[in-house]
């Protein structure tokens, strides 16, 4: 049943006193939840300046005064028009005044009192050669199940939780929207959720801001221009990519695109990006975000060009690498291992967790570990 006739039905039960009914009773007769009711009682006190008691002798809710009509005749023949209005104009989009007027049989001034009274209860009402809904104003019942719901008001929070979102405001409408569609006793009480479920603020930049500008350019087939600054350069520099897919690395957003400059996939950090626009050029690769190429392992989402890695490595360490692989590119010739990595230096903690090897190059890497080892000798060697 519709909020509106189910306000309805309540105000003429009460108002005469047929139903005696407490709030779980009310729940079952209609098919929501105990909150529903809760706030449609709380809807007639406010805004339809009634008075609803609770009788403990009765044992549910009444009027006070119950002899009294809840309402005059012209309030009551009103809401009678308003829902019928509602009816007409979900079933037949495009009524004129006066066509509605002749349905409800009054004339054209009341049924625009009448469209400004439906603005008011906050239904998207609009003339367009006619009085129409907006699209998203009555939306079918959507079956989702309380933990679907929650998964997604879980992933708005988080949205909500980057520094630099302009897609939380977005996610918050969408959620929004799914909860007009849904049955009432599966709906979350999303004011008391967000009390109960807190995601943390991140302090650094994550990126998020260009997440918008990002999809639009992967929705449009078309290729993308970004003012980039690498981890080796002074200054931002145009870059002309084909967009292949976003991922989300320790809270930070890159994309993975072919960069037509270095003829190769590379993936691009979000907030090393200084302007980013559309082209009129399609993009010459299929946008697909393959997960076996997107690089998501911590030793290359922080590079941009891949270097080579070459490790010394005892007989029992190499047999072990060869039965697990530490990264894709790993390659194995004699007591030497092989990686191309774009982040040596990010190997480092996991070079120094093993015994039996020693790296022979990069000379960033050597460092790395070095730098480490006097760290150790330097907390630990009193």
């Amino acid at each position: 049943m519709k909020r509106a006739a189910r306000l309805f039905y309540l105000h003429e039960s009460l108002s005469k006193g047929d139903d005696i009914l407490d709030a779980h009773e009310w729940a079952q007769h209609f098919g929501v939840n105990v909150r529903t009711v809760l706030r449609d009682m709380s809807f007639l006190k406010q805004k339809m300046n009634v008075s609803i008691i609770f009788d403990p002798q009765l044992g549910g809710y009444r009027y006070e005064h119950t002899k009294r009509p809840f309402m005059s005749e012209t309030k009551l023949n009103k809401w009678n028009r308003l829902l019928t209005l509602i009816h007409r104009i979900t079933a037949e989009p495009g009524k004129t005044a006066r066509e509605l007027a002749d349905v409800a049989g009054c004339d054209e001034r009341t049924i625009f009192r009448d469209v400004r009274a439906l603005e008011d209860m906050g239904l998207p009402i609009y003339n367009d050669r006619g009085y129409r809904f907006a699209s998203d104003a009555f939306l079918p019942n959507l079956h989702l199940t309380p933990t679907e719901l929650f998964s997604i008001f879980v992933a708005v929070r988080l949205l909500e939780s980057q520094k630099d979102s302009e897609l939380a405001g977005e996610a918050r409408r969408g959620l929004e929207k799914m909860l007009r569609a849904t049955s009432e006793e599966k709906r979350l009480d999303v004011g008391e959720l967000r009390e109960a479920v807190q995601v943390k603020e991140v302090d650094s930049e994550t990126g998020a801001g260009y997440l918008t500008a990002m999809q639009d350019a992967l929705c449009s087939g078309r290729q993308l221009e970004i003012r980039y600054q690498g981890m080796k350069d002074e200054e931002p520099r145009v870059r002309r990519l084909d967009p292949m897919g976003l991922f989300c690395f320790r809270q930070v957003w890159y994309l993975h695109a072919f960069d037509h400059d270095r003829e190769a996939l590379r993936n691009f950090r979000l907030t090393r990006v200084h302007g980013a626009a559309l082209t009129d050029q399609p993009v010459k690769q299929e946008p697909k975000l393959e997960l076996d190429n997107a690089s998501y392992h911590k030793w290359d989402v922080e590079g941009d060009e891949k270097a080579d890695v070459r490790i010394q490595v005892t007989p029992s360490l190499a047999r072990w690498l060869e039965e697990n692989p530490a990264h894709p590119t790993q390659t194995i010739q004699g007591d030497e291992v092989c990686f191309k990595v774009s982040d040596p230096r990010a190997m480092a903690l996991w070079v120094t967790s093993l015994y039996g090897l020693k790296v022979l190059e990069p000379k960033s890497l050597r460092d790395e570990i070095l730098r480490i080892g006097e760290h150790l000798v330097n907390t630990y060697g009193e």
